[in-house]
């Protein structure tokens, strides 16, 4: 696949990610009280930087998120770890959780797709589609680098933790209840974490992003490579192994403990769980 169709494929599948996860898992979409409270806030919180986003997009104004509202806002969307708890997350619960990674998820798309509209009008070709997406998320990636450190490590945890309930949902299923829809939910799962997994490993020979930047997005990747390649099919586990062992040439030194952690998480070959299910 072509590297422009590859841009245009990242960027509906980041938008459709959290849309299909539910249906996974339906009907379990359903919130406790207790959790409530604390996500509303959360989801307002996501919800206000969205519109910020889209406002400064409107007026062409970049400025207007330069400020601080628009700096407390992404620090909160990026502290969602005391909403997902630190254990695994209990399969009746998992509406909650795809709540919360639907946040975050929306506001690092609307962050690397930023002015994404003004490049791209109706009717233009998938080629030329194809690379003024990547040439925006280029851009975006080195404007917004300050938040997307924030908020991408917290994604990457958010998805992390679905992997359990979503496998044990799935596995507890009768074989009629795992139906063609639920079928294309895992698929559109696994190709928003393949593409995440290749974007962040190209960012890491990006020497047009600050080291900071990629190292803490990369350590982030890492700490959750295990669970990642949990749901990845041994196939798409040999080419994140292959693309981490090139960006480990000539990475920096404090980035290789990180390219090999997470070549050694896609390099096992146990295929266990929702690996194998097509």
């Amino acid at each position: 696949m072509s590297p422009d169709c590859q841009a245009v494929r990242l960027a509906a599948t980041g938008k459709r990610l959290m849309m299909t996860l539910p249906l996974l898992l339906l009907p379990l979409l359903t919130a406790s009280a207790t959790a409530a409270t604390g996500l509303a806030a959360y989801k307002q919180a996501g919800d206000e930087l969205t519109a910020m986003v889209a406002s400064a997009e409107a007026g062409g104004k970049l400025a207007q998120l330069r400020t601080p509202a628009f700096e407390r806002l992404v620090d909160v969307v990026a502290d969602g770890d005391h909403l997902i708890g630190g254990g695994p997350y209990p399969v009746d619960q998992v509406g909650t959780l795809l709540e919360i990674c639907d946040v975050a998820n929306t506001a690092f798309m609307h962050l690397v797709l930023f002015d994404l509209k003004s490049q791209v009008k109706p009717g233009t070709p998938p080629q030329a589609a194809g690379a003024a997406v990547m040439r925006v998320m280029a851009d975006n990636n080195r404007v917004f680098q300050d938040e997307l450190m924030k908020v991408q490590p917290f994604l990457f945890r958010c998805l992390a933790a679905e992997v359990t309930p979503i496998t044990n949902f799935m596995l507890a299923l009768k074989p009629e209840e795992v139906t063609e829809v639920r079928r294309q939910g895992l698929a559109q799962l696994r190709r928003g974490i393949f593409m995440m997994l290749t974007g962040t490993l190209l960012a890491t020979r990006n020497t047009g992003l600050r080291e900071d930047y990629r190292g803490t997005v990369l350590a982030a990747l890492a700490q959750v490579s295990e669970a990642l390649a949990s749901i990845t099919p041994l196939s798409d586990r040999q080419r994140i192994v292959a693309m981490a062992e090139r960006s480990s040439s000539g990475a920096a030194p404090a980035f290789q403990p990180h390219l090999e952690k997470i070549a050694a998480s896609f390099r096992d070959q146990r295929c266990e769980g929702l690996c194998p299910m097509k």
